[in-house]
């Protein structure tokens, strides 16, 4: 399936709303701008390009999706809630993102709006704003959590794993927390295996629990 035939698909679905912007593994469709809109393509390309050479140095042999894999970039939480809570139900409203393995579609809104990342007087222009307001210390979660659906999109479209199967719940998180926390700030592209701190902190409160 073309770029464009996944396009037409979508189109009814989604409503003239919305444009799309194509990359070379991915087509995402936003009602957002158009800046955003690149930038998360240029992660998500990131991410693929690592993900494929950290598998491919260890001689696992991965395949290239059969189709462009696709985001949905919604351009405010309000309305990325509207369709999650269709799709996923209640719990949507305490997911940033999310990826469907039904549709095999990842779902996500615009984060330069969370948590008053953004200061009052900055206005999102380029993607060197962006970069700047997600690289900051209190964005890594966030940004992390988009990474992480995008890690499960990924191995489901590569033959890593085998979507709609019984695939073990600690490998397909594992997997995707083991890629998940991103380096924006470095130029060479993605470092495998960053620590999220966020979730080491979370299993230091949990050990002396057990």
């Amino acid at each position: 399936m073309t770029p464009a035939q996944v396009i037409d698909l979508l189109k009814p679905e989604l409503g003239s709303d919305f444009k799309y912007h194509q990359t070379k593994n991915y087509v995402i469709a936003y009602n957002t701008s158009d800046i955003y809109a690149q930038w998360i393509g240029q992660l998500f390309e990131r991410l693929y390009r690592g993900f494929n050479n950290y598998w491919n140095t260890r001689r696992v042999r991965l395949t290239k999706p059969r189709f462009p894999l696709v985001a949905v970039v919604f351009s405010d939480k309000q309305s990325y809630l509207m369709h999650a809570k269709r799709d996923i139900g209640d719990s949507a409203s305490s997911m940033i993102g999310y990826y469907n393995m039904n549709t095999n579609r990842m779902f996500m809104y615009d984060l330069t709006g969370v948590d008053g990342l953004v200061p009052a007087s900055q206005k999102v222009t380029s993607q060197a704003v962006i970069n700047q307001i997600l690289s900051r210390p209190e964005a890594e979660r966030t940004v992390a959590t988009i990474v992480h659906e995008a890690v499960h999109q990924l191995a489901f479209n590569s033959g890593l794993q085998v979507r709609l199967a019984d695939n073990p719940l600690w490998l397909s998180e594992g997997l995707a927390m083991f890629f998940e926390a991103p380096d924006l700030q470095s130029p060479q592209g993605w470092k495998i295996g960053n620590v999220n701190y966020h979730n080491f902190y979370l299993l230091a409160v949990y050990l002396p629990t057990r």
